[in-house]
């Protein structure tokens, strides 16, 4: 299948933002769309890896919903992917089982955040929310384990934060998006990424994620 043969889409209301479902499973993509219904979305539905790859090839996407059990690839790889395509759209995580491994490398990937499918229905709209303003939704399970990660590794020295960068991490925590920050702290937003590049080396973090989750250990936020 080619271009919009691929996948099923489904447009709700206005459709002011483009969703794609990465998920092999027909029973789920009933539930997305029944618990997403009341949203001014459209949604797009592929099934495979291949089939996601060349839909975020082709179109632009707001944010993805990927499920790690792909039967044609790996679900981490293509968040990495999805990331490389198209780094202003974020990745939300929808798994049947919480694995430590999987939930570190998929944040490692670039994952905006974690949820459980058997939350689907009750959790996903405010978790869609959240990842399209900056935040990031993800499951007490999933959570733990990166915590336990950042306290079971050995914990380096840190590069002393500057005022500004503790207070984009704060702002990051709340959930706004690089845009919203810049706007706040009176700073374009070409100059929130360099902070945020200064505060992942300076943390040794990967992410946003990680990075937010270390400050808030170290009590910082």
């Amino acid at each position: 299948m080619r271009g919009d043969e691929v996948g099923t889409r489904i447009m709700t209301r206005n459709s002011s933002r483009k969703i794609l479902v990465v998920e092999d499973e027909p029973r789920l993509h009933t539930i997305v769309a029944e618990s997403l219904a009341e949203r001014d979305l459209e949604l797009s539905f592929v099934q495979t890896f291949s089939d996601a790859i060349q839909s975020m090839s082709e179109r632009s996407f707001d944010a993805f919903l990927v499920d790690l059990g792909l039967p044609d690839g790996d679900g981490v790889r293509l968040i990495a992917e999805a990331k490389r395509l198209q780094p202003d759209a974020p990745s939300l995580v929808l798994t049947s089982t919480v694995i430590r491994r999987t939930v570190l490398e998929a944040l490692r990937a670039g994952a905006s955040g974690y949820l459980s499918k058997s939350d689907l229905l009750e959790k996903l709209p405010s978790a869609l929310d959240e990842v399209l303003s900056g935040g990031m939704p993800i499951s007490i399970s999933a959570a733990r384990y990166v915590l336990e990660h950042l306290q079971r590794r050995e914990s380096p020295s840190h590069g002393e934060l500057t005022p500004r960068e503790r207070e984009l991490l704060q702002l990051l925590a709340r959930g706004l998006t690089y845009k919203e920050c810049g706007k706040l702290l009176g700073v374009s937003i070409n100059t929130v990424r360099t902070h945020i590049r200064a505060i992942y080396e300076k943390l040794h973090a990967a992410n946003k994620a990680e990075a937010v989750m270390l400050a808030m250990k170290e009590g910082w936020i």
